[in-house]
């Protein structure tokens, strides 16, 4: 699963199903009751003919499905901003008059992780003598997420022939410009609250400056473009995804 979009799971159960009661004698369709759901997860379904849908409130929660053919069209979407690996609890009630008609397995729902919106606020106005300096006023949020997978980086752009931005690369600080206008800052350590208060601290020290290019008068537009970074290892990490509705990038402009 990837943390965020819906995806159908109905199928890979009832090819569960069928693993653990392979062949013999089939006495029709079981009664299928999922449990163990986390709570926040939504899950959604075909019910003659009509969309069903149910949000998980807390421990104890399940759904029954008397059908395969709506087990099959089941959708599940994990909680937000949470990427926690759990395992679905599938409990089969066999009809007819067995005396050991009830039989449990687990299927397990890995969940990938993605970035989420973080949230940027920039000054929109300064005034600045030509041969002087002034700092960025900047704020930054990162998103709820409270996996501590995420990080901060933060992008400016700045038309050469307006001026350039100054900064200090000081431990635990990266502030790197790339000669075309665009400069970036992140702050390493720590885990992402920590990463963000350093960040917010960076700019109220004011070590961030803009510098007019020499014989220019005007505006001149600083975009600061805050970006959502997941630092998970391996596997836990999911791919880019166009269909993800929540962004990872929020942009701010001073002038």
């Amino acid at each position: 699963m990837i943390e965020d979009i819906p995806q159908i799971i109905g199928s890979n159960i009832t090819n569960g199903i069928s693993l653990v009661n392979p062949g013999g004698v089939d006495p029709g369709e079981p009664t299928v009751t999922l449990s163990n759901f986390p709570a926040g997860t939504i899950l959604t379904w075909q019910e003659s003919g009509s969309n069903a849908s149910r949000t998980i409130s807390g421990p104890g929660a399940n759904v029954t499905f008397t059908s395969y053919a709506e087990l099959q069209t089941l959708t599940l979407q994990v909680p937000s901003q949470s990427d926690t690996d759990f395992n679905v609890t599938v409990t089969l009630t066999t009809p007819g008059s067995y005396v050991n008609n009830i039989s449990t397995f687990t299927h397990p729902i890995k969940v990938l992780a993605v970035a989420d919106k973080p949230q940027v606020v920039a000054t929109t106005y300064m005034e600045v003598l030509e041969t002087g300096k002034i700092p960025l006023e900047v704020s930054v949020t990162r998103s709820i997420d409270r996996d501590e997978s995420e990080s901060l980086v933060i992008r400016f752009y700045l038309n050469t022939s307006q001026g350039t931005l100054e900064g200090n690369s000081t431990e635990p600080f990266n502030f790197t410009a790339y000669g075309n206008g665009t400069y970036t800052l992140i702050a390493t350590g720590g885990n992402a609250e920590s990463r963000q208060q350093l960040l917010n601290l960076y700019f109220t020290s004011k070590l961030v400056q803009f510098k007019p290019t020499y014989g220019f008068e005007g505006d001149a537009n600083v975009t600061v473009e805050v970006i959502s970074v997941e630092r998970v290892d391996g596997v836990d990490l999911a791919p880019t995804s166009t269909t993800d509705p929540d962004t990872k990038r929020e942009s701010a402009v001073t002038t």
